[in-house]
């Protein structure tokens, strides 16, 4: 007997599941156990890279620390 899969959780750290299930043409969901402040932090890389403040290699571009948001994480929500 065949079973078929009908949905796919994957962690987001191992984003290539997502396309495994894409070519299967399964639906995907992305669940993150990490807490939320880390994805924030990864999901802003792109624009710390665009903007200066990190090399495309990760290596900080500017002296001391910098405050990427003055709101709590839930306002910004």
């Amino acid at each position: 007997m065949v079973k078929l899969v009908a949905f796919m959780v994957v962690d987001l750290l191992a984003s290539w599941a997502i396309e495994v299930g894409h070519r299967r043409g399964v639906p995907v969901a992305g669940f993150w156990p990490a807490m939320l402040a880390t994805y924030q932090l990864i999901a802003a890389i792109p624009d710390m890279v665009r903007t200066g403040l990190i090399s495309e290699t990760g290596i900080p571009q500017h002296p001391g620390s910098i405050m990427l948001s003055t709101k709590p994480t839930f306002a910004n929500y």
